[in-house]
């Protein structure tokens, strides 16, 4: 106590003793970009060894960080797998709601969904994710994969072939479904070209988009 009877150094509402009751907690966004540097650096490794050479040590090391830590955050690979698996779904669902498609034409729509499509086919990390999930992932797994990427496009691309049916833009007797395979097959169907540099690849998309367009009108 002080000659005026407070607490000396001991006042919790000063902006010092927020600061000493905050020191020992990490932020919320440290938090998010120490998980999300750990799956970058799993995908890394799994791409340079192969899943099945790479341990829990080997990834300890990497990310300077204990084994025990990787494995209380995520099991086993397993859990590393799946975990990249839900980072994909929440990123690829921001993907799609930055398109504001609700706010575009159908044509335009359709120009958006062709350029998201066919920048995710020619993205050589996701590949290699895709790739791994489908080797070494189980049922569940692969299908939560799926979801996260083809599913949550083919769902926005089938309301777009609703709409294009509805306004008899295009052939009511294809469906929605029928429709949706063409647009993939037409704008990111060629793997010989998904490596090309970008304006290229632009302009291969917005081609593919023409063509479907062209073979789906009504005559």
């Amino acid at each position: 106590m002080d000659a005026n009877g407070k607490a000396s150094g001991m006042d919790a509402s000063t902006p010092a003793a927020a600061a000493r009751r905050k020191a020992g907690r990490p932020r919320f966004d440290s938090i998010v970009a120490r998980h999300d540097g750990i799956l970058a650096v799993a995908l890394d490794l799994f791409i340079e060894h192969g899943y099945a050479n790479v341990t829990l040590a080997m990834l300890a090391a990497s990310a300077h960080m204990a084994v025990r830590t990787i494995y209380v955050k995520f099991g086993r690979k397993e859990g590393l797998l799946e975990a990249m698996a839900k980072a994909e779904q929440q990123r690829h669902r921001v993907q799609l709601e930055q398109l504001a498609l609700d706010t575009l034409t159908l044509e335009e729509r359709l120009q958006a969904m062709a350029r998201h499509i066919g920048w995710r086919a020619s993205q050589q990390r996701l590949l290699y994710l895709q790739a791994i999930v489908l080797a070494e992932g189980d049922d569940a797994l692969s299908r939560q994969f799926y979801e996260a990427g083809p599913g949550q496009a083919i769902a926005k691309l089938h309301a777009i072939m609703e709409d294009g049916v509805r306004q008899r833009l295009m052939r009511r007797e294809l469906g929605p479904a029928l429709l949706c395979e063409l647009f993939f097959s037409c704008v990111s169907g060629n793997r010989a070209n998904i490596w090309q540099p970008g304006a290229q690849q632009e302009s291969r998309w917005l081609l593919g988009l023409q063509l479907f367009l062209d073979a789906v009108r009504p005559a």
